[in-house]
């Protein structure tokens, strides 16, 4: 499995390269021949900040690369980061208008960690992910059973139950943006296992979808695989909490759904 956190960078710092160049180069054309050559102090300011962090993104993928990536994995990566480079090295004049893009690589970055690469990150730029949304401890509570320390697994965070090495862990996955969209999508999803299983079993109740009141926006059951799952939203943030029994879920689920901190489209 590819590392999907290089390549999502890539691809959405390409757009801004591509997009945020054509931008800067109307604006020299606007301001006149005195303003070509001869960026001001806030620009100026803005290509360092868009360096330092597209720099960052750098670093931190490089480092999951060497260290945490299985090596079979590293050549295909390694590759992805170097054409980020060199598309960055391609567009000169956009590299004041990347700091933002490059910030959200980051995060993107770290909330899709599937390695185990970027907890230390998270942790000191503040950025919350699956498995920083509710302490071990809260979670034990709820459970009424000791759990393993968190391990992040794109967008999601999986808990092992201490000493019980053949029960399913329990999984968190969190959306900071389109939240409805996620609940929508997985409502319909389940219409249309239940739709086909009425078809050929003549049953159409087998993934029952109950509404759950109380808790955010809208909830609901439905399974994840074989496993019951819970899926909530609050606003346009979501969470799917799986592996539990509904009343644990559900409590899980109000306890983060106020927590979670909503992001626009364009800051993830």
């Amino acid at each position: 499995m590819g590392h999907l956190l290089a390549r999502a960078g890539l691809i959405l710092t390409v757009g801004c390269l591509i997009g945020c160049g054509g931008s800067h180069a109307a604006t020299d054309g606007a301001g006149g021949a005195s303003s070509a050559g001869k960026p001001g102090s806030s620009q100026a300011a803005s290509t360092s900040t868009s360096s330092a962090a597209c720099d960052d993104y750098v670093r931190i993928v490089t480092q999951c690369i060497e260290t945490k990536m299985p090596e079979d994995e590293r050549a295909k990566e390694r590759q992805n980061l170097a054409i980020f480079k060199k598309m960055q090295a391609s567009f000169p004049m956009a590299v004041g208008r990347m700091a933002s893009q490059c910030e959200a690589n980051i995060r993107n970055a770290i909330r899709q960690d599937s390695y185990g690469c970027y907890g230390e990150e998270a942790a000191k730029r503040g950025i919350q992910t699956a498995c920083s949304l509710l302490t071990r401890a809260e979670l034990e509570a709820i459970v009424g059973a000791s759990l393993e320390e968190g391990v992040p697994r794109n967008m999601k965070c999986s808990y092992a139950f201490a000493g019980q090495p053949f029960r399913e862990p329990m999984k968190i996955a969190v959306r900071w943006h389109g939240g409805r969209d996620e609940v929508d999508a997985a409502r319909g999803a389940q219409a249309m296992v239940n739709g086909r299983l009425a078809k050929d079993t003549g049953k159409s109740d087998f993934v029952p979808g109950a509404k759950v009141d109380g808790v955010g926006d809208d909830a609901f059951f439905t399974l994840a695989g074989i496993w019951p799952m819970l899926q909530a939203r609050l606003g346009d943030v979501s969470i799917g909490v799986e592996g539990l029994e509904g009343d644990q879920m559900i409590a899980i689920a109000r306890l983060a759904l106020p927590r979670i901190k909503a992001e626009r489209d364009d800051q993830s």
